[in-house]
């Protein structure tokens, strides 16, 4: 009898992650399909009144305070970490414990930042290579983009986190939903009206501090006692433990974060702010489409912990397929997608071709964001598992390799280094670690060199797929308006998706997902 009780606890609780996880994704597809709709009518308007000057340094400053946010890397991950178990066992004292101690941490990130930002001010002119005389003041532009990096995190970033790992994230994404909305409106008209980029940052910093305080509110009415002001102290072991798992997950995430910051520094020094403008189209592409796919599988990863936390081993791994096998067919989708429509869709949307990349970067750019998609689900698992220690030097390494690269290729072979440098030596030095740490250490298992195997198998296959679709697509369609850049949709998302399952037509992964999707659909929650 205690046995059917417990499988139905089992199930319900089951049945309410998967609940949520939907419901996240939800708001995350919504908040996504806003976003680019509208970052596309924004930039659209920016390039139009402003100019690709203009455009090209807002790239700019965006990508170096992206690295500047190096010291943020680390904090998010490792609270709702340490969220999980309190969380699930409603410890409200825990969690306001947990809670303070990373809000006074987000402080001090905060600060660092604006210091490390003003610490940069001199080396600007060096930074940002003008081909024409801009009518702006240099600083002040730099230092309101510093703002809205920096502030955040003294106002809610913390409590974000919060909301995030009590499963409700659904909505910070209908608050980021309906503020994304106004400053689309506002700086819209700011911009048409005024045609001053100034003004454009002060309102776009202003709106972004209101969301900011405004998702603040909402976690003080979900979880009250994070309004007390007496809270206990972190105890010595658990604060020496954090800052281990912090270091670990910074050293583990500079190495991306480095590649997406560099190449557009390095274009703007070495090639001209113009270029950065131009690579930031397709950045806007690949963002979008990231964006999306990260936050939908990281959407689960509230679930996941709590997976890890109750669930036995068989059914921990049993979960982890079926989500990797999801997550490489989207990111061979998107990987097909992105390197054969991105060009087609900026000259049928601006019209002219100085606007485009080389075929051969496109492919290169749409190859690197698959690296970095295919494994979103391992890095979900790993963190999770609380695996943070596992493969950080290697990705350390990896960014440094990629920084020098960049570099020395950039001077070499032009603009095509720069993108394949990032390449090199993500293949080389990081790829390849990320199944290991999670099979080795996080099931156990010593089988973890076939997951490697696959994993070079599955990169080799993508790429073929999307030559393929390239083929297919050039033989066919030889025009570029709307409604041939729809049938090239079409025909890429549906060839690339059916060949990415074909090779696993017959394995027990597909036929999980093919359960859960029928259950799900019964059960009316999809």
């Amino acid at each position: 009898m205690s046995l059917m009780s417990n499988d139905g606890e089992v199930d319900k609780s089951i049945e309410s992650r998967t609940k949520s996880s939907i419901k996240i994704a939800y708001t995350n597809i919504l908040y996504r399909i806003a976003g680019l709709s509208l970052n596309f009518l924004i930039r659209t308007i920016f390039i139009k009144v402003l100019g690709e000057g203009y455009f090209g340094l807002n790239a700019l400053f965006t990508s170096i305070l992206n690295a500047l946010s190096l010291t943020e890397l680390g904090f998010g991950s490792a609270v709702t970490y340490y969220l999980y178990k309190p969380v699930a066992e409603n410890d409200t004292e825990k969690i306001k414990t947990i809670v303070e101690f990373f809000r006074k941490i987000y402080i001090i990130v905060g600060v660092a930042i604006l210091i490390l930002g003003t610490m940069l001010l001199p080396f600007l002119p060096h930074l940002v290579n003008m081909e024409t005389d801009l009518s702006v003041n240099l600083y002040l532009v730099y230092y309101l983009c510093l703002l809205n990096s920096a502030l955040p995190y003294m106002v809610s970033s913390y409590s974000q986190i919060v909301i995030s790992a009590m499963r409700k994230g659904y909505i910070i994404n209908t608050l980021n939903l309906v503020f994304l909305f106004i400053s689309t409106a506002v700086c819209s008209i700011a911009i048409l009206l005024t045609k001053n980029y100034i003004l454009f940052l002060l309102v776009k910093l202003i709106i972004s501090l209101l969301n900011n305080y405004m998702i603040q509110r909402r976690a003080f009415e979900i979880f009250p006692p994070l309004k007390e002001k007496k809270i206990e102290g972190i105890k010595t072991e658990d604060k020496k433990k954090i800052y281990n798992d912090v270091k670990s997950i910074f050293l583990f995430r500079v190495s991306s974060t480095i590649a997406n910051s560099v190449d557009n520094i390095v274009l703007s020094a070495m090639f001209g702010i113009v270029l950065v403008g131009y690579n930031s189209n397709y950045e806007m592409i690949i963002s979008a489409v990231t964006g999306t796919v990260s936050m939908l599988i990281y959407s689960a990863s509230s679930n996941v912990g709590n997976l890890i936390a109750k669930d036995d081993k068989s059914q921990k791994i049993r979960v982890f397929r079926e989500l990797d096998l999801i997550t490489y067919i989207i990111s061979v989708v998107c990987f097909s997608a992105v390197y054969n429509l991105s060009t087609p869709f900026i000259m049928i949307w601006l019209r002219d071709s100085r606007y485009l990349l080389d075929d051969s970067i496109v492919f290169l750019k749409a190859l690197s964001m698959f690296l970095g998609i295919v494994l979103t689900n391992c890095y979900v698992f790993r963190e999770a598992m609380g695996l943070f220690e596992y493969g950080r030097y290697r990705n350390l390494i990896c960014g440094i390799c990629n920084l020098v690269l960049t570099i020395v290729m950039a001077k070499t072979i032009g603009t095509i280094g720069v993108f394949l440098s990032t390449v090199i030596s993500v293949l080389f030095f990081a790829e390849f670690v990320f199944p290991k740490i999670v099979f080795r250490y996080g099931f156990e298992s010593q089988d973890f060199w076939k997951e490697q195997l696959k994993l070079g198998g599955k990169i080799l296959w993508a790429i073929g797929v999307a030559m393929l679709v390239k083929y297919v697509l050039f033989i066919f369609i030889d025009s570029n308006n709307i409604m041939t850049f729809v049938i090239r949709a079409i025909i890429a998302v549906v060839v690339s998706g059916a060949l990415t399952i074909v090779p696993y037509c017959r394995s027990d992964e597909l036929k999980d997902v093919m359960k859960r999707i029928k259950r799900l659909w019964k059960r009316r929650i999809i």
